[in-house]
């Protein structure tokens, strides 16, 4: 009995070995990817998208990697990317300061840009299997202003 009871056993890890193999390292896999880290993936995403932009697309890259470094640190992992923080980032963006040698904020249509770079640096890692869910789809973007030339037309 003790050996048709271990037989069925070593049987069953046998069937479900071959059942769930190919599911079970796709989690595994998965579950790496979420361990990486987000600013290196935006990073590198930035360098690879705009090799050959101009330098404005560029600069507003990496100004937006700088803000998201401010706001989380050098490290920020996949799994801890949410609506959330998401909407904290936007907040943080919304008051962040000037850079160089000016004072005060950035005007709320320089935070939509950087927020729509930051948006598209998280369809990157869902193109790129590192999120599971395509967040910036679900994230509303910062509303630009419109300048005052613009509504006199």
């Amino acid at each position: 009995m003790y050996a048709d009871g271990v037989r069925k056993l070593r049987q069953r890890e046998y069937d479900n070995a071959d059942l769930y193999s190919d599911t079970e390292t796709a989690q595994a896999e998965q579950k790496e990817r979420l361990g990486q880290n987000f600013i290196e993936s935006f990073d590198a995403a930035a360098k690879k998208r705009h090799a050959n932009s101009s330098q404005s697309i560029i600069t507003n890259w990496q100004r937006t990697l700088d803000f998201l470094k401010q706001f989380t640190g050098e490290i920020l992992l996949f799994f801890k990317i949410d609506n959330r923080l998401a909407e904290e980032f936007k907040t943080f963006l919304l008051s962040a300061p000037c850079g160089g040698n000016r004072t005060g904020t950035i005007s709320r249509n320089t935070a939509a840009t950087y927020f729509s770079i930051f948006k598209a640096g998280l369809k990157q890692a869902f193109i790129d299997g590192y999120l599971t869910i395509d967040l910036s789809a679900k994230i509303k973007g910062i509303q630009e202003q419109e300048n005052s030339s613009r509504s006199e037309k």
